[in-house]
């Protein structure tokens, strides 16, 4: 019996839909940004094309209040909020994705409005494989 519990146990274990990811996808969306309205189709379009196969943890933090306690305090609970904060400061910028990896802390990325589906893509790529 002992060991068809362990054997429960590690079968639910390896049926866990995907492992932690390296990088965390961070972007800054408030409802009032144009710039987010431009980046939020485009990053779903390219989400939609990647598939579930890149080890990148999207975190969409809402800003739309202009409340940056809360948005800091989403951000702690999301496990991102140290790397966040060294690289924003205080001064908080909607409309922009940051890609910090997730062991080191350290912004390895960042795209815009301005980048293409295709650029998107290759930047969210680059950072999964780095």
């Amino acid at each position: 019996m002992k060991y068809l519990f362990s054997a429960a146990i590690m079968a639910s274990f390896l049926s866990l839909p995907a492992l932690a990811a390296d990088i965390a996808a961070v972007r800054i969306h408030a409802d009032w940004c144009p710039k987010c309205k431009l980046l939020d189709p485009k990053l779903e379009a390219v989400k939609a094309e990647l598939g579930e196969g890149y080890t990148v943890r999207h975190v969409r933090l809402d800003y739309t209040a202009r409340d940056k306690e809360a948005l800091w305090s989403a951000a702690d609970t999301a496990g991102i909020k140290e790397p966040l904060k060294a690289y924003v400061g205080d001064r908080i910028k909607t409309g922009l994705l940051i890609l910090i990896d997730e062991d080191t802390g350290e912004v390895v990325g960042k795209a815009t409005a301005d980048f293409s589906e295709a650029e998107l893509a290759g930047a969210l790529k680059a950072a999964a494989n780095s």
